[in-house]
């Protein structure tokens, strides 16, 4: 079901002026923004401000993302997952995945790379559509959504060394709301008046109308960790192969210093993963447009 939901305050414009389409492809289904195809440049400049090129995010790459592609508008969401586990019966590979306190609308988190997969096979079963995990250049594209700078709300915002951050506005980091944890690392200095994770599209959109692609959860991606982009498709295909022993995970969280808070930040976990490295990791879905909504998004 195509849908296109116009004259709602919090979304945001795209380059052309227009409200993003969003497609739900039944009434309790994730909601996705119809992303069009373009190119970018993956990663970071060696000479930016800020990079990490043990990280693998330096030298950048010239990326073209051939097709449009769908990508979910919020991250998953706790009541989301949890009607996913009561009607597939599937038993999440963490007990932490369906943390009672959690409220609904919360991002799910605790999320193993079977138990994505999982979700996003059940969900292709009611729907007939191809759901999957975004690929690491699909996230990097659309979280930048046509900017080019370290943030998509500001290039140099939001390092260590400001005196006032503006990522309270538009990310759940640590910040000052949270220096109750007491992280042995540096905190933005703003408050987004959350201690944990928040309900998904508290904070402002990007460019593009996607909520949380920075800060709240770190988001599982289809694709395999390697300290490089050499080698890597320079498109928008992952880069897999049987057994890799890590996953790329992208965006920090409300645990995550400023530094991480960033389009071109890269992180890793294990795929055997436990419950301390996965407290703050979750997932958000793409799937691939058919002929109509292509020509649809084509035609905006």
């Amino acid at each position: 079901m195509l849908t296109a939901l116009l004259g709602m305050a919090s979304l945001a414009r795209g380059a052309d002026g227009a409200a993003p389409t969003i497609l739900r492809d039944c009434a309790d289904c994730p909601e996705l923004v119809a992303v069009a195809a373009g190119g970018f440049s993956l990663g970071t400049a060696a000479d930016a401000y800020e990079h990490d090129e043990r990280s693998g995010e330096t030298p950048p790459l010239a990326v073209k993302i051939r097709r449009p592609f769908a990508l979910g508008r919020f991250e998953v969401q706790v009541g989301e997952f949890a009607r996913f586990v009561a009607e597939s019966g599937h038993r999440p590979a963490l007990a932490c995945a369906l943390d009672p306190p959690s409220p609904p609308a919360a991002p799910a988190r605790c999320i193993a790379p079977a138990d994505a997969a999982a979700y996003a096979a059940w969900l292709g079963q009611r729907t007939g559509r191809a759901y999957r995990l975004p690929s690491e250049a699909e996230w990097e594209y659309a979280t930048r959504a046509g900017t080019g700078g370290a943030r998509f709300w500001s290039n140099r915002d939001s390092h260590e060394g400001v005196s006032i951050s503006r990522a309270c506005d538009y990310a759940n980091v640590y910040d000052v709301a949270a220096r109750g944890l007491a992280l042995p690392v540096p905190h933005a200095r703003c408050t987004d008046h959350y201690a944990g994770p928040a309900p998904v599209g508290s904070f402002a959109p990007n460019p593009w109308g996607l909520h949380d692609l920075v800060g709240n959860v770190r988001e599982l991606l289809a694709d395999c960790y390697t300290r490089s982009y050499k080698g890597r498709p320079p498109d928008e295909r992952a880069w897999t192969w049987s057994g890799c022993s890590h996953r790329v995970v992208r965006g920090g969280s409300w645990l995550s210093r400023p530094w991480m808070a960033r389009s071109a930040a890269r992180d890793h976990v294990a795929a055997d993963a436990g419950a301390d490295a996965l407290q703050d990791v979750g997932f958000r879905l793409a799937r691939d447009l058919d002929e109509t909504e292509a020509a649809t998004l084509a035609r905006r």
